[in-house]
């Protein structure tokens, strides 16, 4: 390797322009080898680390808060039953279009603003929903 001495001023055979040594091969290989395994060794116990977690959100209880407080629901209580659309009165359902909607809307209109038995075994009826918007008005208590 050649080595000039710099400080005798400009020129001493050197143009300034360049590197006087080449780069050292080994410490920039060690440095490559080194972060590669810090790289392998980091996603390794990332990996582990996630899976101890995901363990751990499996044991939990399937749904709920601790807070929260487990209630029962006494037999014969009504309950909101939600059932699926599979059916349009009677036939398959199909994908609505602008057409079809004022007769898909009609029988619920019908329901929502006329009269008629939810479940007439037990003497139950539906009201239209103006006239029980109206009777709800009139039995909320009100604040003073």
């Amino acid at each position: 390797m050649h080595t000039t001495d710099h400080s005798s001023g400009h020129g001493a055979g050197h143009d300034g322009g360049h590197e006087l040594s080449d780069a050292k091969v080994k410490p920039l290989v060690e440095s490559g080898i080194l972060l590669v395994v810090i790289s392998v060794v980091s996603f390794w116990s990332m990996d582990w680390f996630m899976g101890v977690l995901q363990d751990l959100e499996a044991k939990k209880a399937p749904a709920g808060n601790e807070l929260t407080a487990e209630r029962e629901i006494p037999a014969g209580v009504p309950l909101l039953e939600v059932k699926h659309p599979t059916s349009f009165q009677g036939t398959p359902a199909v994908f609505f279009s602008m057409n079809n909607l004022p007769a898909y809307y009609a029988p619920q209109q019908a329901k929502l603003h006329g009269y008629g038995w939810v479940d007439e075994t037990q003497k139950l009826v539906h009201i239209p929903i103006e006239k029980a918007m109206q009777k709800a008005v009139e039995t909320l208590p009100v604040r003073k």
